[in-house]
């Protein structure tokens, strides 16, 4: 499982990003119709009307969104699966003492075997389309990170602001500056990888097209893709990839296309 060479997955940005997110949680939940949301709060009528696209096109259904794992792990009733969410996992492992780690202990021996108890890799999703971002933000990361167990393992960030903060060339590379700057103050690995904004949707109101229809977000696109890549971010963008793909209100995608970007990250990301 990819997610298992990580400590944790953060994903921090606009609205792009919590879609993404959004569909990351359906493919790990194996929960197409309702995978996005936090389904224990909502009532039967409200399960119904945000089925399927109504996860990502509904504002009524948005407010449901789950916005981290362990959301997910508290509200789950027992009912466990296979999935990552639900993989309190024991590796058994017979301790080899001295024959590989040169310890000599009267209480291992070649024959001891204990367990790891270890649960799913914690993954979070955090609105950002501000620089400089809220102060709790970089706070409640932080709080997170370090209550982490030190490993060798990254924590990698899926970072984006674009049209949440209208394609603001200065936001989007004050906020890479700003959260690798953030990154420098914990002792653990956090690989960034910026996400550019998908394509104009011919939905797009026209008032909106000549800030933000296809040409200014492919310039976007271009160009802070190469600023991230300056800063020694990994890029990819979105734009392409949507091109062609039908949007329901000219920004925004429904659940098809979410998921093809939560699979181009996680790939991505490995």
């Amino acid at each position: 499982m990819i997610l298992e060479r990580f400590d944790a997955v953060i994903f921090l940005g606009d609205n792009m990003v919590r879609s993404i997110y959004s569909a990351f949680n359906i493919l790990l939940r194996e929960n197409v119709a309702l995978g996005a949301l936090k389904q224990w709060e909502m009532s039967n009528t409200e399960r119904s009307g945000c089925r399927c696209d109504g996860q990502f096109t509904k504002g009524e259904c948005v407010r449901f969104a789950v916005m981290g794992n362990e959301e997910v792990a508290r509200h789950d009733g027992g009912r466990r699966h296979s999935s990552p969410y639900f993989c309190d996992r024991k590796y058994t492992s017979r301790i080899l003492s001295s024959y590989v780690y040169g310890i000599t202990s009267e209480r291992f021996t070649p024959e001891t075997s204990i367990s790891f108890p270890t649960t799913g890799t914690c993954h979070t999703y955090h609105s950002l389309a501000t620089s400089p971002s809220p102060p709790s933000v970089p706070g409640t990361l932080k709080t997170l990170i370090n209550s982490l167990p030190q490993t060798y393992k990254p924590i990698p960030v899926i970072h984006s602001i674009s049209l949440g903060a209208y394609l603001s060339y200065q936001t989007a590379t004050s906020s890479m500056d700003e959260w690798l700057s953030f990154s420098t103050t914990l002792n653990r690995n956090l690989p960034f990888l910026w996400l550019g904004p998908a394509a104009a949707g011919h939905l797009k109101p026209p008032a909106l097209i000549l800030g933000e229809g296809n040409n200014a977000v492919w310039h976007f696109n271009i160009e802070m893709g190469k600023e991230a890549r300056a800063r020694g971010m990994e890029g990819l963008g979105m734009y392409n990839a949507t091109l062609q793909a039908s949007s329901w209100d000219g920004t925004g995608y429904g659940g098809r296309v979410a998921l093809m970007q939560a699979m181009m990250v996680s790939f991505d990301s490995d």
